[in-house]
């Protein structure tokens, strides 16, 4: 049992440590693109240009508005991060826990597995492992932010 604590363990150091460079990575490129944005703007209140240039710096401008849409939906995307630490947490903690009762188990009745279960529930961070707990079927709902 131990060996599945550890490995638990380095999975979810592992996510938590490349999340962690996704988003420091990911915070440096909405930089540069408000840096991008910034100097799109100023180049268009110059009233220096002609028609043409007027026509790219318009195009460019909606290409960086279209740029900033898509960062805002890879953050988004991004959480998964955080979810799967947390999903591997509550089963590390399980397994460890599994481990400190095991000696106890000869004389477990039915009702102790399902108290077993039922705390194991409780302790799910995401109603997708909620709904495999029962063996149902998921359907994931439109994601939002919840960074833990």
């Amino acid at each position: 049992m131990p060996v599945w604590s550890r490995q638990l363990t380095i999975i979810q150091s592992s996510v938590q440590s490349a999340t962690s460079e996704l988003l420091s990575s990911f915070s440096s490129m909405l930089e540069l693109q408000d840096q991008w944005a910034s100097q799109l703007q100023a180049l268009s209140a110059q009233n220096d240009h002609n028609a043409h240039t007027r026509q790219h710096l318009d195009q460019l401008s909606l290409i960086s508005a279209q740029t900033r849409i898509e960062y805002d939906k890879v953050l988004e995307r991004l959480q998964f991060g955080d979810r799967v630490s947390q999903m591997v947490d509550v089963l590390r903690q399980d397994t460890e826990r599994f481990a400190r009762q095991l000696p106890h188990m000869a004389q477990a009745a039915p009702a102790d597995a399902n108290a077993w279960l039922a705390a194991l529930e409780a302790r799910y961070t995401t109603d997708e492992q909620r709904f495999i707990h029962h063996d149902q079927a998921h359907t994931p709902q439109p994601s939002k932010v919840d960074f833990f």
